[in-house]
């Protein structure tokens, strides 16, 4: 199996730019690709989340 991710953690992406595979998971409903930005770090309270609509033009 691939690896969904195609981009490591840190990296800058650019509009347009290939970063995963969509897929289905755990207790999803159909298929997604899941995308969260965090700062500094990920950590498992997510404290660090970040609002990704600040980071991303549509």
């Amino acid at each position: 199996m691939l690896a969904s991710r195609k981009v490591s953690a840190g990296a800058n992406v650019k509009k347009g730019q290939f970063i995963g595979y969509m897929g289905n998971t755990g207790q999803s409903t159909g298929m997604h690709l899941h995308f969260e930005l965090h700062s500094p770090a990920w950590n498992s309270s997510k404290s660090g989340k970040l609002d990704p609509a600040k980071y991303v033009q549509f």
